[in-house]
């Protein structure tokens, strides 16, 4: 009888060892799996730092055009490079075509349909339309508490703007 439970036993200890899966297959399959999140990760990563490299930049070059609006010997000549990279930034939002036909008003209706701030058309902002074409001596007649008022409002544009609003695109399809 010993033998006859014994063999019970046996058979028991037998079946009670839970079946196991194929080892590497699972963690393979975790580790290409989170291969593939991390680079995908870090791809959209890097192509957002790319789309926005031009922000970057162009903060930079604003801090620098800031110093020479604050004396009054280099105010004229970074008034009139401020236009400029106004202009350059635009050029990322919409076709150069398009940024070169404006000017004046047209202009800065288009910098207020970038950004919800909007404040270039009716506030500080209507200096910059005149600052493209004026000359030396009408550059020297921005005090500099109106340059840095538009320094403060192109950086705040910078940082905010986005792609222009359909209402200012539709006008242009209409003409």
């Amino acid at each position: 009888m010993a033998s006859f439970l014994g063999y019970f036993r046996r058979r028991r200890s037998a079946q009670a060892e839970p079946t196991r899966p194929a080892r590497g297959i699972g963690r393979y399959a975790l580790f290409v799996g989170g291969a593939v999140l991390a680079f995908g990760a870090a791809w959209v990563w890097r192509s957002r730092r790319e789309s926005l490299r031009y922000r970057r930049e162009a903060l930079g070059e604003l801090q620098r055009l800031a110093e020479g609006v604050r004396s009054p010997e280099t105010r004229p000549d970074a008034l009139a490079e401020l236009p400029q990279l106004v202009r350059r930034v635009c050029l990322e939002l919409a076709e150069p075509a398009r940024i070169d036909a404006l000017s004046g008003q047209e202009w800065l209706e288009f910098l207020d349909s970038t950004w919800p701030g909007g404040t270039f058309l009716d506030g500080p902002g209507r200096v910059l339309a005149t600052l493209r074409y004026s000359n030396r001596a009408g550059l020297q007649a921005v005090t500099e508490e109106q340059a840095l008022e538009l320094v403060e409002l192109v950086r705040r544009w910078i940082n905010g703007h986005g792609k222009p609003l359909q209402r200012i695109a539709s006008r242009e399809s209409r003409s």
